[in-house]
């Protein structure tokens, strides 16, 4: 199955955030006491998933769980406490067969905003429990921008590349950290690490929420 998406930047979409108030006039700083807001990029990433009984030659990993949660709590505010975004964590982490004490690495879905940002970090710390401090979390936002449609497959390659390649990407422009969003973030440059199991956090507009459990290839 090919499976991804894309996004093209109009004018019609970039009004829509502007009237949302979500864009920002200065860098996207996912995270950090001065986010203001989102920008939008434009990408298309697309990938092949196969079974494991037809899995033969080389891939980047394998897709351990999933899970998708509603929470409809606003037509494009996140629930103030995380709920749907909880339940689908929760869910991918069942699927999976894993507890969160496996996650080696979050890319979280970090968007800079002012009201994503401390209810994702509050769900992850919930989810991931005392082991939360030590964990690292990066956005890729700030590099590519809020890519809309191929923002999920982006990241989930690019938590495959991290275990592939040894280093987690930082989350540019974490200069001041919000402690209401306290996590181990990665940040200044990119760290030394192979993270075999990540989870990667996507949340859209009417409370739609998913997570993906993925293992990176040997």
């Amino acid at each position: 199955m090919v499976a991804g998406g894309y996004d093209v930047l109009c004018r019609f979409v970039m009004r829509g955030f502007d009237a949302l108030k979500a864009l920002t006039r200065d860098d996207i700083r996912p995270f950090d006491r001065r986010r203001s807001g989102l920008l939008l990029g434009e990408a298309a990433a697309l990938v092949l998933l196969r079974r494991e009984r037809d899995a033969a030659g080389p891939r980047l990993g394998t897709l351990l769980g999933y899970g998708s949660a509603s929470d409809a709590a606003h037509i494009s505010a996140p629930d103030p406490e995380g709920q749907g975004l909880e339940r689908a964590v929760r869910a991918a982490l069942r699927a999976a067969g894993i507890g969160p004490d496996a996650v080696d690495f979050v890319s979280a879905h970090g968007t800079g905003t002012p009201l994503n940002d401390p209810i994702e970090a509050a769900v992850l710390r919930r989810v991931l429990g005392p082991r939360a401090p030590t964990v690292p979390v990066n956005s890729i936002k700030p590099s590519l921008g809020h890519t809309m449609g191929a923002a999920a497959v982006l990241e989930a390659l690019m938590c495959l590349y991290a275990f592939r390649r040894g280093l987690i990407p930082p989350t540019l422009h974490l200069d001041e950290p919000d402690p209401a969003c306290a996590l181990d973030h990665v940040r200044g440059a990119a760290r030394a690490a192979r993270p075999r199991i990540s989870l990667s956090t996507s949340l859209g507009f009417g409370g739609c929420n998913a997570a993906l459990v993925l293992e990176g290839a040997p």
